[in-house]
């Protein structure tokens, strides 16, 4: 994952968005947790004739806060009628809708100029990095390759950034809150979903590396299509001017294929993550509903604890399936990443002299003087194709330097 983290590189400088976007996230949550919270004390108290004592004290904890919003419900429907303490929950239900729904698009509005801004920067260093590389570098690269890199990996990278700063943001923060909530709602029941999460966390371990190793090879299949493609146009009078088309599209069907069977098993391994992780999900709301059904019969917990519970733990399953695909996603970023980082760590092989004059201006005219240049064949062997070579090129005045291939032009 080392890959992976050297992205945050370009991320930091737009570290003030990432803190808007966790906030705009937490509040979100909140808001979320609230609107749910509405609905078992209302239906333990509309639907329930029994009166409803006022609380002796307040304090913040569940059982207190949900013990006063009875009793105001409570006395909303004894004071007025069922139908005002309905279309009061209505409307509170549907504020706290309208906030938690406008902090959720905060978040994406936010997290938006900060993935466009590291990936143009990201953009802008890699072109920079393909023009300093010396000639002799794209000798022995493809150039559908690079392509490759400079458009799908770095596209992979950027749902990678969006994965990782919002969804992973949001949604740990919301399954955290959640979980919190729901240990200090009812510590037996959390405990016995405990015995369904070792299975979830080995699945998803097993998927992700599968994932990760086949998302790698996918990529550089994708390379070595958009190579074969890039050299078939390149060359197309030569496959025209020998009729080599049998040839040239047996060779594009071959690596067409390669990458087809290399992405079926990176979208087949991703895909199974989400049921995989809802059918779990779905056992654990059994064993709740099964274990908390027996404590609400013999006097041990609420129904109306138990109906929070069950909507609470139904409602942090979604992040926690988005959670589950954003590891699957950031595994195929990582890959992607690799891929894109090696050609940024690619030695440039240019070496500025120490203290180099810079001249940012043309006034006169330019100089060689005893200018040499040779080619090293190895330690032993030097070719010197120019050596000693003086001439003014004055300010104005077109020059013409002609001779033959090689000679050094």
């Amino acid at each position: 994952m080392k890959d992976f983290f050297r992205i945050f590189k370009y991320i930091k400088p737009y570290w003030r968005q990432a803190a808007i976007n966790l906030v705009c996230n937490l509040i979100y949550v909140i808001f979320s947790f609230f609107s749910l919270t509405l609905l078992a004390p209302f239906l333990s108290i509309l639907f329930n004739n029994q009166t409803v004592k006022e609380p002796s004290t307040w304090s913040f904890n569940t059982q207190s806060i949900i013990d006063n919003f009875n009793y105001f419900i409570y006395t909303l429907k004894v004071e007025h009628s069922s139908f005002y303490a309905l279309l009061f929950i209505a409307i509170l239900f549907g504020v706290s809708s309208l906030i938690y729904n406008l902090f959720r698009y905060l978040g994406l509005y936010f997290i938006i100029p900060l993935r466009n801004n590291a990936i143009r920067d990201m953009r802008n260093d890699f072109y920079r990095k393909l023009t300093i590389l010396p000639v002799g570098y794209y000798n022995e690269q493809r150039k559908g390759d690079i392509l490759s890199r400079m458009s799908s990996d770095i596209l992979d990278i950027e749902i990678t950034i969006n994965n990782s700063l919002h969804v992973i943001i949001k949604d740990t923060v919301n399954v955290v809150f959640f979980t919190a909530a729901l240990i200090y709602m009812s510590p037996h029941l959390m405990l016995m979903m405990l015995v369904v999460l070792p299975l979830a966390a080995w699945a998803i371990g097993k998927i992700g590396k599968s994932l990760k190793r086949n998302a790698e090879k996918g990529q550089n299949r994708l390379g070595g299509l958009i190579a074969n493609l890039e050299e078939s146009i390149s060359g197309i009078r030569i496959i025209k001017a020998f009729n080599a088309f049998s040839f040239a599209s047996e060779r594009f069907n071959e690596a067409n294929t390669q990458h087809a069977k290399a992405m079926k098993k990176v979208l087949r391994r991703r895909d199974a993550a989400s049921p995989l992780i809802e059918f779990i999900a779905i056992m654990a709301i059994c064993i709740i509903i099964f274990y908390g059904g027996k404590l609400v019969l013999n006097n041990e917990l609420r129904p109306e604890l138990l109906i929070l519970f069950v909507l609470l733990f139904a409602r942090m399953i979604p992040p926690a399936q988005a959670l589950v695909t954003s590891f699957y996603t950031i595994q195929k970023g990582n890959a992607a990443a690799k891929r894109v980082f090696e050609i940024l760590d690619e030695s440039e092989r240019i070496v500025e002299k120490e203290n180099a004059v810079l001249k940012p201006t043309f006034d006169h005219n330019i100089t060689y003087d005893n200018v040499s240049f040779a080619y090293l064949n190895n330690p032993d062997q030097t070719i010197w194709v120019l050596k000693n070579i003086n001439f003014t090129i004055e300010k104005g005045k077109m020059i013409a330097i002609v001779g033959s291939s090689g000679s050094g032009k």
